[in-house]
């Protein structure tokens, strides 16, 4: 039992609230999770961004299975890592650009509704995808508009990336020379 209240007492132990963040971790630390992420978001966008899929590959007169890895979804996935660290620096205006930003990319797929519906000879087709306002997924007949649109979602995010950027650099809350060195 002698134990148990000297473990609570060094649990209640806490330092001081100007060298403690949210995440339980110090300001610098924080900050280099910022700038770790930036640095992975800097490393898989100057890889070719591509979908998952598998190729197969001839070696030794054997074939080997090859598994490729989704870097647009990793690079989405790091963006939206990037927004969620970011959060607690929001203002108006990265709101204000954020929401344009999705506002942007609703009114583009919206758009590819519509198109799709104007060129769809199936009555009951074309009624349940103005009914549920979104597009048949995997069929030869969306596989265009899919494409367009995975390219206006591409677009939204590199859009959403440079807005953080521009936040990160005006919010030096998180800034030294180390970071501002980014952006010079």
């Amino acid at each position: 039992m002698a134990e148990h209240k000297g473990l609570m007492k060094n649990n209640n132990e806490v330092e001081d609230d100007d060298s403690v963040y949210s995440y339980g971790k110090k300001v610098n630390e924080y900050r280099d999770i910022v700038l770790d992420t930036i640095k992975q978001i800097e490393i898989i966008s100057a890889r070719q961004l591509k979908s998952s899929g598998t190729v197969y590959t001839k070696e030794n007169g054997q074939w080997i299975k090859i598994e490729l890895e989704n870097t647009k979804k990793i690079y989405r996935q790091l963006i939206d890592f990037f927004e969620d660290l970011m959060f607690h620096y929001f203002d108006n205006e990265i709101k204000d650009k954020l929401k344009e930003i999705d506002e942007r990319l609703d009114k583009k797929y919206k758009g590819l509704v519509n198109q799709y519906v104007s060129f769809e000879p199936n009555k009951r087709l074309k009624e349940m995808v103005l009914s549920t306002k979104t597009l048949p997924v995997g069929t030869e007949q969306t596989k265009p508009y899919e494409e367009k649109y995975e390219e206006y979602e591409q677009e939204s995010y590199r859009e959403k990336l440079r807005e953080l950027l521009l936040l990160f650099k005006r919010k030096n809350d998180l800034g030294t020379e180390e970071t501002s060195s980014i952006f010079d």
